[in-house]
């Protein structure tokens, strides 16, 4: 027994290890929600504004993470949307109008290269879901586990009489 000691402490030395290995693989991954809204501001009472009633979206922040820092990379939604999707900035991507959702894959090198945020999620194991205009119309065919689409013209409730905001010679 003597001749195996040395053995037996590496032996011992390894099991801590492959321990956490183990418990590490076994752990579940976390839920990942992810909430995008056109020209939200802050809107939302957990954020702190005074005249935003929003009581089931602020329980969602004091149980998740809130990021308050935002900034937009392009004044124009759909180079800004292929922005998040990509990870890359619009002056890498070539991406400064608006594109058909399948047609933003196919743009250039740098997004046919490139894996979108979707994907990302969908090669590590979760089951991805999305409604309304996460690109510019919906997602890229095939992108989503569950889709739900975009509902068209789901915007209002508008004025009873159209208003114009020009003035002068201009105003119609």
């Amino acid at each position: 027994m003597k001749r195996y000691w040395f053995l037996w402490v590496f032996l011992l030395r390894l099991l801590p290890e492959s321990y956490t290995v183990l418990v590490a693989q076994k752990r579940p991954s976390p839920n990942v929600l992810m909430i995008c809204v056109d020209d939200l501001n802050d809107y939302i009472g957990g954020m702190g504004h005074p005249d935003a009633i929003t009581p089931n979206l602020d329980k969602l922040i004091k149980r998740g993470t809130l990021f308050t820092n935002a900034h937009c990379q392009s004044p124009l939604c759909g180079p800004s949307r292929a922005a998040i999707m990509t990870g890359l900035r619009p002056s890498t991507t070539g991406i400064y109008g608006l594109l058909k959702d399948n047609a933003v894959k196919q743009s250039n090198e740098a997004t046919r290269n490139n894996t979108f945020l979707h994907q990302y999620f969908k090669d590590q194991g979760y089951y991805t879901m999305g409604i309304g205009k996460i690109f510019h119309e919906s997602t890229p065919d095939g992108l989503l586990s569950e889709n739900g689409g975009r509902e068209k013209g789901i915007v209002g409730p508008f004025p009873p009489q159209k208003m114009s905001y020009l003035r002068g010679p201009y105003r119609q």
